[in-house]
């Protein structure tokens, strides 16, 4: 017995050392259990609390590692961090930091949705000196130009000027006279006109004109050209012109700006994008095409039974002209036409629309409208075709078309095409 008792008390200290000795090699070698090693990707989207707008360029990082990434236009990030509980911070200029905690699960990618909202921030004030075009260039250009602004332009159109008068009395940098053919000349002040002296000469040396950019012919706009639709003058003089403009310098150029011309430069781009494409992954559930196409259906039966209401008022099938017949005036009939043709795809998309939103995209309604008159079109064309031919076939698919495929086109249309909300 006492020999028994002292082998299980061998094997006993045999099974206490192994263990001592695996958890020594662990502490040695720095194994760690497997779900610490796991990891699992955080993906997301970083939107405005307000107006569900995507916010770019905000930082995401998890607290007291290096993990991070930036989020992109569309709002979105992604980050491949280790299973457990984490805290997420959101940093960004306009919306400050935010703090909430996140749990990875390993068994499955966590995906998010952080709502932001802007913050008061205070900066310290910097004083930007900005100076225009016209001081940049008398800075840079080591000389002195005339030129004549829309103010001083605007007085002597009070005064019933011309515009050869306006030069003559506002221009230092030009003279202005009569040629012996009686014709208005205006060139640089270095020139050989005697300013309609006895001394003057047949023939002067004009000013290139160049009005908006474009050189024109200066025989008739001296006198004919309405000052107040002139934004800006200048006269540059034969070195510099001739530098800028060739040959067409040599004699110095006048430069006209009108009102219409300085708009159309100033006029600001569209900044309105069209959306392409839209990663489905960011939003917090799939594409319900069931309900979409349901309410499709739906939209665009209710379309189809109040444009054949409204067209059966002006119109009839007439199987001898194998086609439509009017019953009411041209206006009627081509309204009528309208609703027939557009209503059931726009009913259709609308409510497609309406269906698919979701609290980062909805679907874009003049796409889908266009695609589902289309298919309604080609419907009504088979259907009229059948009629007049007595096809059963060609009725069928008219039906199918205005039934079936209108809906369909409309619901791929709505998951296709767009646009941020």
């Amino acid at each position: 017995m006492i020999q028994a008792l002292s082998s299980r008390l061998c094997s006993n200290a045999r099974h206490v050392f192994a263990a001592t000795a695996t958890v020594l090699l662990a502490a040695v070698v720095g194994v760690v259990p497997a779900d610490a090693q796991q990891t699992r990707v955080i993906t997301g989207v970083v939107i405005d609390a307000q107006s569900s707008m995507p916010v770019a360029d905000a930082l995401v990082r998890i607290q007291g590692s290096e993990l991070q990434a930036v989020t992109t236009v569309d709002g979105a990030f992604r980050i491949t961090a280790g299973v457990g509980r984490h805290i997420l911070i959101v940093e960004h200029i306009a919306y400050g930091n935010h703090a909430d905690t996140v749990v990875v699960r390993g068994d499955q990618d966590t995906r998010l949705q952080i709502r932001i909202s802007p913050q008061a921030i205070q900066l310290t004030p910097v004083l930007v000196e900005v100076e225009t075009e016209l001081e940049l260039r008398r800075r840079t250009s080591g000389r002195s130009f005339t030129e004549l602004q829309r103010a001083q332009i605007d007085v002597a159109a009070q005064k019933g000027q011309n515009l050869a008068e306006l030069l003559r009395d506002g221009l230092i940098g030009v003279k202005v006279g009569n040629e012996r053919g009686g014709s208005v000349c205006v060139e640089y002040r270095q020139g050989g006109l005697g300013m309609g002296s006895p001394g003057a000469r047949a023939s002067c040396k004009p000013l290139a004109v160049f009005v908006d950019g474009v050189r024109i012919g200066a025989s008739s706009i001296y006198s004919t050209m309405p000052l107040r639709d002139l934004e800006r003058i200048e006269v540059q003089g034969p070195a510099e012109a001739g530098t800028r403009y060739g040959i067409a310098g040599g004699n110095g150029v006048l430069l006209i700006e009108t009102r219409q011309g300085m708009l159309a430069r100033r006029r600001p781009e569209s900044k309105t994008a069209q959306m392409t494409t839209l990663d489905w992954s960011l939003e917090a559930q799939p594409y319900r095409w069931a309900r979409v196409a349901s309410s499709s259906v739906i939209g665009n039966a209710v379309g189809l039974g109040l444009s054949l209401l409204v067209a059966d008022q002006c119109l009839r099938l007439d199987a001898g002209i194998n086609g439509l017949r009017s019953k009411c005036d041209a206006f009627s009939t081509v309204g009528s036409g309208f609703i027939l043709l557009g209503l059931p795809g726009v009913s259709g998309s609308l409510a497609a629309s309406w269906a698919g939103t979701t609290e980062r995209s909805k679907g874009r309604v003049l796409p889908s409208a266009l695609l589902g008159t289309l298919s309604a079109a080609s419907g009504y064309l088979l259907l009229v075709q059948g009629e007049g031919n007595n096809s059963q076939a060609a009725r069928t698919a008219g039906i199918l078309m205005l039934t079936v495929a209108t809906p369909i086109l409309t619901t791929a249309a709505d998951r296709v095409f767009r646009s941020l909300r």
